[in-house]
């Protein structure tokens, strides 16, 4: 079962992710990947235990939900980890430009200092 699962998870990682495919490389070798399956396991056995059935069309909705949030959730945390390196960059360029204004201005200043006092 626990295998059936997997394959399945993995399968709808790779649908959900197909256009990112460096992201869906990623989140398929996510270090918390498996900690989620062995909960969705758990959480499926646990219902089976109780009055609540599974068929094939359960598990696959069950299965699909869990493998989609997940991805969602890994891309997230990717571009927001970009957003936050991009922004980083941003701000250094940024503040390369105002030294670099900084010394013209003062190469400026200098010049029309030397000017006035001919």
């Amino acid at each position: 079962m626990i295998q059936k699962i997997k394959e399945r998870f993995d399968l709808k990682i790779k649908e959900v992710l197909k256009p990112k495919p460096e992201v869906m490389k990623f989140v398929l070798n996510h270090e918390r990947k498996d900690i989620v399956l062995n909960n969705l396991c758990e959480q499926i056995q646990a219902c089976e235990r109780g009055i609540i059935s599974f068929d094939t069309t359960k598990y696959n909705q069950v299965i699909d939900s869990v493998a989609t949030f997940f991805s969602q959730a890994a891309l997230q945390v990717k571009e927001a980890d970009l957003v936050s390196y991009l922004e980083k960059q941003r701000r250094i360029d940024e503040q390369v430009k105002i030294e670099n204004l900084e010394k013209i201005y003062n190469e400026e200043v200098k010049e029309e200092d030397h000017v006035d006092s001919l």
